[in-house]
Parts: structure tokens; sequence; C-alpha cells
């Protein structure tokens, strides 16, 4: 129909209404001869799988594209940016208007101080997120209070959590007894509560801490003595013994984690109860507690736990990394491989001749002393070179004998020949100062024992005895008690 009603749209035409009886042109499918021949044609059988109503969670990326689109936090962005104005007459901008020394723009998200300002096509997301494990209207509120903001949030939560059907199903009953407080613990599991729960021939094993308000709920195969002791002997194997166990508080552990379940099963989501009960106990311990106003995990881990709400807020260290990465990238656009050379490798120095000249002098490499960095023979000298400073040298070239300047740098090692003693820079001899006379580095009475060094020209003067570094040291004779007695 779609193909006709194009090919028709290129026509001038009027329609007239004809009757039936003064239709004679004939229908050409209806009269088609069908050929006695067919063809069969296999066909390929087509898979097509779906995922469990899974949705990717929510970034800050995700935020900052939508906060652009937004028509109110839009404006909201720009006049973070620019400066508000002393009066506001938009009543739509009127809930930011008064909240406008706390917003801040972080990554093109709106923030109001640690909270992220949620646009509007990404709050019923949040909301499902909020309300995923059914945990009530005022854990949702302290969830919500860490993570995220926009206004009549509140509101919002109440009304999300009065139409859900699970949650009224499984609603509690009015408190009518007053309550007795226990006296609250002041370190994590110094006194934690236990019991049983059974969620439908399942027994579960139900230890609530009452410092910190962590739950955990353990699946048991009976609820006999020695089953309890087992299970309670592997969890004080990874959070130490209590000092006190009761039964008081634990009842409204079993509580959370049978309402919590119950709901999951009106859901009618086809997961194990494994897969239920690690849901439920992390939502739990991220979520505020009503009574000590911090998540369970911070008071018992010291430290929050990462979930799929982290995600919304601006990660400073991804943003740095990124960065980082780029410069590396810039840096080594231009970066060659590392140039490697071996023991015994001729090579050309680079060596500063004085201040702004330098050449190329050849030698061989002595020693490897590490992935960059090389002993070089130049001459009678041995220099402690990196390989930026090295070009590899495949011609004879003549051995020359470099200048005493030439190695007033930092570079020189030994001002002696190498001997079978030298490995490093560390092990090299003391400097002393040498005149620019001097032809040999070698005393008389100093033989040359490498292979390495040239012959020693009997027609070499003799070397000027080195001038001492430090001036000869006096020594006074000790004072001893007795002599003064």
């Amino acid at each position: 129909m779609q193909r006709w009603a194009l090919i028709l749209s290129g026509y001038q035409y009027q329609i007239q209404y004809r009757a039936s009886q003064d239709h004679g042109n004939c229908d050409s499918l209806s009269r088609l001869h069908i050929s006695d021949n067919l063809v069969q044609e296999d066909y390929e059988d087509v898979y097509f799988s779906e995922l469990d109503d899974v949705e990717l969670p929510i970034s800050n990326t995700d935020i900052a594209k939508a906060t652009k689109m937004d028509p109110v936090l839009s404006k909201v962005h720009e006049l973070t940016l620019t400066g508000w104005p002393n009066h506001n007459a938009d009543p739509e901008l009127q809930p930011f208007f008064e909240r406008r020394v706390s917003l801040s723009v972080e990554q093109g998200v709106v923030l109001w101080g640690i909270r992220v300002v949620i646009p509007q096509t990404l709050r019923k997301r949040l909301l499902e997120e909020l309300h995923e494990e059914h945990l009530g209207m005022c854990r949702m509120k302290s969830l919500a209070r860490g993570y995220l903001w926009w206004p009549n949030l509140d509101k919002d939560i109440e009304e999300v959590v009065e139409k859900c059907p699970s949650c009224m199903s499984v609603r509690n009953s009015p408190k009518s007894a007053p309550l007795h407080p226990w006296i609250w613990a002041t370190r994590p599991f110094q006194r934690i509560h236990i019991d049983y729960a059974d969620y439908k021939g399942q027994s579960l094993l139900i230890v609530y801490d009452g410092y910190s308000k962590w739950i955990d709920a353990i699946p048991v195969r009976s609820m006999t003595s020695s089953m309890t002791i087992d299970k309670l002997r592997m969890l004080f194997a990874s959070t130490g013994l209590p000092e006190e166990i009761s039964n008081g508080f634990a009842e409204r552990g079993v509580q959370i984690v049978k309402k919590a379940l119950k709901c999951k099963e009106v859901d009618g989501k086809p997961h194990s109860l494994e897969h239920k009960l690690a849901d439920l106990l992390l939502k739990c311990r991220i979520t505020p507690h009503t009574t000590t106003g911090v998540a369970p995990a911070e008071l018992f881990l010291k430290r929050q736990l990462r979930t799929r709400l982290s995600l919304i807020k601006p990660d400073t260290g991804k943003r740095v990394e990124n960065y980082q990465q780029k410069m590396k990238q810039n840096h080594d656009r231009g970066v060659i491989q590392v140039k490697k050379f071996h023991t015994g490798e001729k090579v050309q120095v680079k060596t500063i001749i004085q201040a702004g000249k330098w050449k190329w002098m050849p030698g061989y490499i002595h020693k490897v002393m590490g992935p960059l960095t090389y002993l070089v023979k130049v001459g009678n000298r041995t220099r402690y070179c990196h390989c930026d400073h090295l070009l590899s040298c495949k011609a004879d070239l003549p051995q020359e004998k470099p200048n005493i300047n030439i190695f007033d740098s930092a570079g020189d090692v030994n001002s002696t020949p190498i001997h079978a003693g030298v490995t490093s820079p560390s092990n090299a001899p003391e400097r002393i100062p040498h005149s620019r006379t001097q032809t040999s580095d070698t005393s008389d009475n100093q033989p040359i024992s490498s292979a390495d060094s040239p012959p020693s020209n009997p027609n070499t003067p003799a070397p000027i005895t080195p001038v001492k570094r430090y001036p000869a040291r006096e020594r006074n004779a000790p004072k001893r008690l007795i002599e003064e007695i």
C-alpha cells in the first residue's frame, strides 16, 4: 500500500465512484494461472533472543546530554555558569533560584551540593532504580539524598510507592505498642542479633549488626544448633567474634528480607533465591539507615560500596586518566623505538667540547647498566651515557684521545683507563683535577692492566702530580681523664 501511495502521489487525478455492476476490467491476480511445477524453497531458521528486561545504568554523560535538551535545566546550566539575577519571575526556575548559592556545574552536569540534578526525561528510570528492591518510602528517600535531586522528589517517591501493587500487597500493619530501643553498640559486631526466616520452605539465617545495621541472610538446610554454629563460625572467620548475641532486633531483619522477597515474587522476575538475596543485601547495605543516617557499609566497612547509582556521579579519576592518556599519545607521537646496544658494540658518543658545542666521538659499549644507560669506553676513558646520546656505528673510526675539557660533565665516570674492576659509576674512583697539558692518564708506577688501554709511549712526559682535593687534616692527641688527674 505504501508503494502504491508513493506511485500515485506523482499524478493529478479525481476519484469517482463506480458501482460493482459497472466494473468490467479483469482482476489479473485472481485469474493468474498457477503453475503445477512449484519450486520448493529452503528457508533458513532465524532465532531471536531478547535480553531479560535489563537496561544499562544511567551514566553522567547521559545526564549531561539530557541536561542540554531539557528546557528548564538548560537555563539553569547557563545561569549557574554566567550568574543568577537578583530577582526571578519564572515559576519553573524558582526551586533552583532558591538554591542558586549551592548550585554548580561539572562536566555538563548540574549539581546541588553533592547531589546530581536529574533532567525530566531520566527521572522515571531513576525512580524505578530507587524502587527496584521495594525497600520502602523512607529508604528510597534516604538513598536518593546521597545521589540525586529534582523539585518535588520526595512527593514523586511517595507517589511511586503508593501506586506500587507489590509494596501495597505486603505493607505493614500500623504499630500499636511503643518501641523500646536497644542500647546502641559502639563498634561493629559488638552485639549481633540472629534469627531464622522461612521463605517457601527455605530456611534463612538472619544476622543483624546492632552498630552498623549491617544485615546478612545465609541459606541453611536445617535449623539445628549444629548447623547454626557452623554457619556462624564461617561468618565470624570474616568479621571476628562478637561480644554479645541476642534475638531481639533480628526480627526487624527478618521482616526486611521476607518483605523484599515477597515483592520480588509479585514482580514475577525469574531469578534464583541467591540472585534475589544478593540484590537485596547490596541495596540494604548502601542505603542510609533511618536510625544512624549512614549507610551500613560505611559504618561496617568504613567505605562506600560501588553500585549502579555510582555511575551517575561525575568521575574525576576517569577524566584525569583520559587526559593523561592524551598527553602520552601526544608525547609519544614522534618517539621511535628505544635503541638497544650490546657489550662491545661500536658507537658514537655525543660529547660536549665547550659551552654550546659538541661532537660525536667513537667508542664502544663497555657494560650495559640498565634499559637506557650504558658504560661507554671513549679512548682511554669511560663514560656513563644515556641511549639518547649514543649512535650505532659500523665504521672503523680511529679512537681519539679526548680533550680533558670534554669530560668535565657528570657523564665522566673514570679519569683513568678502565681496569677489570670498573663496573659502575658508583665504583669509579674520585675524580681529581688535571692539567690541560697532561697527555697521559697513568703514572709511571701504575701499569696499564686492561687490554683495551693503548700502549704507553716512552716519549710521553711524566704526568703532573695531582693536587689533593682536600687539605690534610691535623689530628690532636685525645685528652684522657686520668692524665688530667
